[in-house]
């Protein structure tokens, strides 16, 4: 008899488990996350491949609370049909009318650490580069409906977006582009044309997008020069800026975690600031060395481009932002101008004069390798070398700045920088640099940064083993609940699962946040220091299991 009624019990929780967790696990998915991203740019076949990859995400979720309320309804009806009292005068104990829903707590219990530590994290992170992978769509969109959008530094202004299936760019009409320097200058340039190419991209190994701008028939205005340039074929600096959905610790697996753990400079987050910190050494080697020429020689001669060389000769020369070199005239009655002599095949060409310049290295988004320009941008004057009747060139044209840019990296800048590796810059950067600014940010890197991404991944750790744990509780308890409230309606059992339900989800939240957060106080003990927020984490499921015991033995006895 006992086999029986437990199979019929165990039949009934099954039917209501399933069709419950259909039901709710369709309905977040799709209201929760398929709609929002819809909405942002997902074509049909991307916002049905978002939905099968989240769905075992999700599950982990609401498999428990389905459960949950299961028992409860099972249970309920099951005591509202007064079978339970009829099982009870037919000396049935209790645990035998609840084993079906233990068996069923270690079910979900064994099903939802499997899924949290194994396949949503996989599953999650493919999602996010199924989104990531269609930037293009999501920005051009974003650009349709809003007419703009925001970088660092950059704002593009488009009246129309036109997006192109058999080609690699879009194309904008009606551009205007807002770029400002990444300086104290407070320097602004404004940039129209009619039209516009834009092409977006993600590097995958730094989680960054990117998109590259070229404007066509550009008419260009900078706040520092009132004069107004055009220019046939403009193309912008590719601008580099955060994908929508970052790495998380809900990514990792549970290896993954513990990897972490050991060595968090393997997390692909802690990565890409390794990297900023390896070109930001990179470029004080390159300033330094021409500063150093400049100084010990009056003049440098290694920048080439093509077949032309660059001899750079510079009264004063100073670092500026990163990867900068200020050049500067001196002063006085008879001042000492920057002066560059443009040499074609070994032959002098042209000499340029100017008060101001600035030589920098910068790194492209996509390709990661290193870009030389050279600006002079005050009292320019161009001699044309190879005329016997030499002319300001610059000067007569109304030019207040020439740009020179795809110059090759010297040699011995290039042997140099080859030996600054990610590894060495994160735990070899007292002898790779002095500066004092790229060190203060890789101590931030390791004291900030890193000592969150740990808490976050204990606190990660912990709310997966609670929460798993917990699914046990919640259904062993909501069986019991329902025999003693007899919640065999579906309002009742609603509401009679939603006590267990909330003191998981309340406790296990609550005490990540505080895990995760450096400030809340941590007790220190034989094997480590403990946060406050691990501690309000299992002291919930510590609760769940007393009341669970209470109630039980409470039954029981009657």
């Amino acid at each position: 008899m006992n086999k029986t009624l437990s199979r019929y019990i165990g039949l009934d929780l099954l039917k209501c488990t399933g069709l419950t967790l259909v039901v709710l696990t369709l309905t977040l998915t799709t209201l929760g996350i398929i709609e929002p991203l819809r909405k942002q740019g997902l074509d049909a076949s991307q916002v049905f491949l978002i939905f099968t990859i989240t769905l075992p995400v999700m599950l982990s979720f609401t498999l428990p609370f389905a459960a949950l309320f299961a028992a409860c309804f099972v249970y309920g009806r099951f005591s509202q049909d007064n079978e339970f009292l009829a099982s009870k005068a037919s000396g049935i104990s209790i645990f035998s009318l609840l084993r079906p829903a233990i068996c069923l707590g270690i079910a979900v219990t064994v099903t939802s650490l499997c899924l949290s530590n194994f396949l949503a994290p996989i599953m999650a992170r493919r999602g996010a580069d199924a989104i990531t992978n269609n930037i293009r769509g999501l920005m051009c969109r974003k650009l349709a409906s809003n007419g703009f959008l925001s970088f660092k530094g950059m704002t593009i202004h488009a009246d129309r977006v036109h997006q192109y299936d058999d080609r690699p760019y879009d194309k904008l009409q009606g551009v205007v582009v807002v770029k400002s320097k990444n300086d104290d200058s407070g320097d602004v340039e404004i940039m129209s044309a009619k039209s516009a190419r834009t092409q977006f991209g993600i590097n995958h190994k730094t989680l960054r997008a990117f998109v590259n701008i070229t404007l066509d028939e550009a008419v260009i205005v900078s706040s520092s020069d009132p004069s107004v340039r055009t220019q046939t074929t403009c193309p912008l600096e590719s601008v580099s800026f955060d994908r929508r959905i970052k790495e998380k610790p809900a990514w990792y697996s549970w290896a993954e975690l513990q990897e972490r753990l050991v060595d968090p400079s393997k997390s692909i987050t802690v990565q890409q600031t390794i990297v900023e910190i390896q070109q930001a050494v990179c470029n004080d080697i390159f300033v330094k060395h021409i500063r150093d020429e400049l100084k010990a020689r009056g003049q440098y001669d290694k920048l080439t481009r093509h077949d032309a060389r660059y001899i750079i000769k510079a009264p004063h020369a100073e670092p500026g932002g990163s990867g900068e070199l200020i050049l500067k005239a001196s002063t006085g009655e008879k001042p000492l101008l920057i002066e560059i002599i443009e040499l074609d095949n070994g032959k002098p060409k042209n000499k340029i004069t100017a008060s101001n310049a600035i030589i920098k290295m910068t790194w492209d988004a996509f390709t990661k390798k290193p870009e030389i320009s050279l600006t002079l941008d005050q009292d320019v004057k161009s001699t044309d070398l190879t005329t016997s009747h030499p002319g300001e060139i610059a000067k007569a044209k109304g030019l207040n700045s020439l740009e020179y840019g795809q110059i090759r990296i010297p040699d011995d800048v290039a042997a140099k920088i080859a030996d600054v590796t990610p590894h060495e810059a994160y735990h070899n950067i007292d002898g790779l640099t002095g500066n004092e600014a790229i060190r203060k940010k890789l101590s931030t890197l390791k004291n900030k940064h890193v000592v969150r991404l740990i808490m976050d991944i204990e606190a990660e750790k912990h709310m997966r083993l609670a929460f798993g744990v917990s699914c046990l509780l919640m259904v062993m308890l909501g069986g019991v609940l329902g025999l003693i409230f007899k919640g065999g309606q579906f309002v009742s059992a609603l509401f009679t699962s939603t006590v267990p339900a909330a003191t998981v989800v309340i406790t296990i939240l609550m005490g990540k946040n505080l895990a995760q957060n450096p400030d809340v106080m941590r007790l220190d003990g034989p094997s480590g220091s403990l946060s406050l927020g691990v501690i309000v984490i299992w002291g919930g499921i510590g609760l769940l299991t007393v009341a669970t015991g209470l109630i039980y033995w409470r039954v029981s006895k009657k």
